[in-house]
């Protein structure tokens, strides 16, 4: 996979628009479409790694009390339950912060045994 951006630095609170390959085979992009949030989409076959990376950029996005965050899964392949393992977390904080999460997922069959 080519890295199309260096990796976000978690303490710039996700400014800007950037492209993080967190592994072979997985991408994390994080997009601010003009709205008070952001759009995450998270694409490929995810590890352990990716999952690592995941979450701290969408708590790094909670630190900026955005209005909502938006969570694409549609073009997620291995790790799904990984992937909702952490925002399961996410949702709470998100909850308790007022930030609306929202998950966009397509249909898979459920993971077997990973």
């Amino acid at each position: 996979m080519t890295t199309i951006a260096p990796p976000l630095d978690p303490t710039t609170s996700g400014v800007g628009d950037a492209l993080v390959a967190p592994g072979p085979g997985a991408c994390v992009e994080l997009r601010h479409d003009g709205v008070d949030g952001a759009v995450v989409t998270v694409s490929g076959d995810v590890a352990c790694r990716d999952v690592a990376v995941l979450s701290r950029h969408l708590h790094t996005e909670l630190d900026a009390s955005p209005a909502a965050i938006v969570v694409d899964l549609t073009r997620l392949g291995a790790g799904r339950v990984a992937v909702r393992q952490v925002l399961a977390v996410v949702h709470e904080r998100a909850a308790a912060g007022g930030t609306r999460l929202r998950l966009i997922e397509s249909g898979h069959p459920p993971e077997s045994g990973r």
